[in-house]
């Protein structure tokens, strides 16, 4: 007889390549993991994450004396240069 098992009319073989293992792509992130330490940096440690971007400068001063002042704008000027070159 045939290849065919016995009981199965003809053209009604099973799709063996549904069965195939296909790799998917995997879409790098949009920020990686290194990325978003630095925001959390800049979020909770404003000064240090300015320091990290820019050194000490102009911009590490005034982002003390914002801190000092009040600590949100120190945070929102830190991820604003973190984030400005993106």
């Amino acid at each position: 007889m045939g290849g065919r098992p016995p009981g199965r009319p003809p053209g009604t073989e099973p799709n063996r390549s549904a069965f195939v293992h296909r790799p998917t792509a995997v879409s790098e992130p949009e920020f990686p993991l290194s990325t978003l330490i630095k925001i959390l940096i800049a979020f909770f440690l404003p000064p240090i994450s300015v320091l990290m971007t820019n050194g000490i400068g102009i911009q590490f001063l005034f982002n003390i004396l914002l801190c000092l002042l009040f600590y949100l704008p120190g945070s929102i000027h830190a991820l604003y240069l973190l984030l400005r070159d993106r």
